[in-house]
């Protein structure tokens, strides 16, 4: 997440290129697992993962509890 932040392109071109790949095994690993609707998902894993690592870095310890304690 915090190559995102920094601004030589480069470094975001290849970020975004790995965030990618995680996210299209990701969906194929729910596809194959028969996860219904793999790919949105795949993007509710990744982003709820991703929230509570910002949650993590910040010491936002009650966003974190909260998303973790929160069913569908």
């Amino acid at each position: 997440m915090q190559a995102y932040t920094i601004s030589e392109a480069g470094i975001k071109q290849h970020s975004a290129k790995l965030y990618t790949t995680i996210f299209d095994e990701v969906t194929a690993k729910f596809q194959k697992a028969g996860v219904p609707n793999a790919e949105v998902n795949a993007v509710r894993f990744m982003s709820i993962g991703l929230l509570v690592t910002l949650s993590e870095v910040l010491d936002l310890s009650e966003i974190k509890q909260s998303i973790l304690m929160t069913k569908e």
